[in-house]
């Protein structure tokens, strides 16, 4: 049985080594040497360009970060404060349902099926 794999992984081989010798020649372009020259005499130099605005982007991140925090903490604040607000506002709706529904005492009835 290692017998039959291993002359299987050779024949693999063998089929993937003649395969490579078909491919064709594939034409670069004839200025890509120039440019890859002129880019890495550049570089050598320290007189590259940056490709994009990337100053920009870093200065930009701490700037976000600040502005996502405080956002968190407006929103943080507001339900707090706006939370305490709504317990007042349980006890007259409430009232109001058992009104609409004609319920004797909502409270003590909401309070036992909860518990």
């Amino acid at each position: 049985m290692k017998m039959n794999k291993g002359k299987k992984i050779q024949e693999e081989v063998e089929k993937t080594l003649h395969s490579l010798d078909n491919i064709e020649d594939i034409d670069a372009n004839p200025f890509l040497y120039t440019r890859l020259m002129a880019e890495i005499s550049e570089r050598q130099e320290g007189t590259l360009k940056p490709k994009s605005n990337l100053v920009g982007i870093k200065l930009l991140r701490p700037v976000f970060f600040v502005l996502l925090f405080l956002v968190n903490l407006v929103s943080i604040i507001y339900v707090f404060q706006s939370g305490e607000s709504q317990i007042n506002y349980r006890d007259d709706y409430l009232s109001a349902f058992a009104e609409e529904y004609s319920l004797d005492n909502p409270n003590d009835e909401f309070l036992e099926l909860s518990e």
